[in-house]
C-alpha cells in the first residue's frame, strides 16, 4: 500500500510483541466471553425492565442494580476460566514468538515447555507446573467463594 515508509516490527520488539500476544489472546477469548454473558442476560426476564421503570429508575440504573446483579453468577464463571485460560496460554506465544524477543513475551506456560522439553530439566518443569496448578486452584477458590458468598 506504501502508507508506511520502513518496515514495523512488530514480532521483533519486545513491547511489540506482547501487545500483539495480548490482543491476539483477547481476539481468540472474546466470543467466548460474549456467548456466556448474553446466554445469562437472554434467561433474564423481561418483567424486570418494566418493575425498575416502574418504580422510575433510568437506563444506568435499570443495568446497575438490576441486570449487573443478575449477570454476577456468569460474570465470575467467565472470569475462573479466563484466569485459568491466562494460565495455560501457550499456542499464541509458541506459534508467534517462541518466547522472545528477549524474553519479552515469555510466560509461565512456555518457561514450563522451555524448561521440560528444550533444556531436558524434567524436575524444574514438574515444579513449575505444579505452582501453576496450585495458585490455579486457589484463584479459582476464591472466584468460587465469591459467587457463593452470602452478599450474592
Amino acid at each position: 500500500l506504501g502508507l508506511i515508509e520502513n518496515a514495523v516490527p512488530w514480532l521483533s520488539d519486545p513491547t511489540r510483541a506482547m501487545n500483539l500476544v495480548i490482543v491476539a489472546d483477547v481476539w481468540h477469548s472474546v466470543p467466548f466471553v460474549v456467548l456466556i454473558i448474553s446466554a445469562a442476560y437472554v434467561g433474564l426476564s423481561a418483567e424486570l425492565e418494566e418493575a425498575s421503570a416502574l418504580d422510575g429508575a433510568n437506563a444506568w440504573q435499570h443495568f446497575l442494580y438490576v441486570i449487573l446483579p443478575l449477570l454476577r453468577p456468569a460474570i465470575l464463571v467467565v472470569l475462573v476460566i479466563r484466569s485459568v485460560e491466562a494460565f495455560r496460554v501457550f499456542d499464541i506465544i509458541y506459534i508467534m514468538t517462541r518466547g522472545g524477543p528477549v524474553n519479552g513475551t515469555m510466560v509461565i506456560s512456555y518457561l514450563t515447555y522451555q524448561k521440560t522439553f528444550s533444556d531436558l530439566k524434567v524436575g524444574e518443569g514438574s515444579a513449575l507446573s505444579f505452582l501453576v496448578s496450585a495458585f490455579t486452584l486457589m484463584l479459582a477458590w476464591v472466584y468460587v467463594r465469591l459467587l457463593y458468598s452470602k452478599e450474592a
